[in-house]
């Protein structure tokens, strides 16, 4: 759940912020598509920090 939280949370302050500022909310879910697919790209690596971090705790 840890490794998914920043994602969340990361698109959902960019569609939120993003939606305030335009006004449009297609631009916000646009930025938030944008950011949750650059997250996505990086879960592998913080997954397996998660593992590799809990086996050695």
């Amino acid at each position: 759940m840890a490794v998914f939280f920043p994602g969340i949370v990361l698109c959902l302050l960019l569609f939120f912020f993003s939606s305030l500022l335009t006004g449009l909310p297609i631009i916000g879910a646009l930025a938030a598509s944008g950011g949750f697919l650059w997250y996505f790209s990086n879960i592998g690596l913080l997954l397996l920090g998660a593992i590799l971090g809990g086996l050695m705790h």
